[in-house]
């Protein structure tokens, strides 16, 4: 859900959508670009601004992180605060309240609130989410400098190469780690019957 109203709000991109006849991986229009861009940022000079008190600091209507600074920064605390207040709303006018009714969660208006404070710390999680989104960002275009190419059509193609073999590691992770789980179920299941 978080990350679905990130997206929503602009701050994270879109997913990728998997086609169901050919399995392969298709973008969004104009939303997948394997030369990572860097989101709009505030101005400098109104975050100066902000800091010295002299401005209201970020809005949800037009939610700016300063991807230059940290998370932890007093602009980006003050837009995660932001952004973690306007998720209950977002949420209500979702309908989300019927979503989890229906998954079984028996919620009534009044304890919503609480509900979704047991699922997580909302704040805490956005923060998650924007950093990982911002560590990626700044790798990414570290990537693309330590390459030293200069056209843009070598550096997708390099880039394409190394997202496709984190892919096929990040697969062959998953698989281990099922087998292993399944190798541990199997034992329990054996020293039960021995026992």
């Amino acid at each position: 859900m978080i990350q679905a109203y990130l997206t929503y709000k602009g701050l994270l991109p879109q997913k990728e959508k998997v086609t169901r006849n050919s399995g392969a991986k298709k973008a969004a229009p104009s939303t997948f670009n394997v030369i990572p861009v860097v989101p709009p940022s505030p101005d400098p000079n109104v975050v100066e601004s902000y800091l010295n008190f002299k401005h209201t600091g970020p809005t949800l209507e037009k939610p700016l992180v300063n991807w230059q600074d940290t998370m932890y920064s007093a602009w980006n605390a003050r837009l995660i605060q932001l952004l973690a207040s306007d998720f209950l709303i977002y949420v209500r006018e979702n309908q989300l309240l019927k979503l989890m009714e229906l998954v079984g969660e028996e919620t009534r208006e009044a304890d919503f609130d609480k509900v979704i404070a047991g699922i997580g710390n909302v704040r805490r999680l956005i923060f998650s989410k924007l950093k990982n989104r911002r560590s990626k960002l700044q790798s990414s275009l570290r990537t693309i400098t330590t390459l030293g190419l200069t056209k843009q059509a070598d550096v997708e193609s390099t880039l394409l190469l190394r997202k496709q073999v984190q892919a096929q590691q990040a697969r062959r992770k998953e698989r281990r780690t099922l087998v292993s789980d399944i190798v541990y179920q199997l034992h329990l299941r054996a020293s039960e019957i021995i026992l």
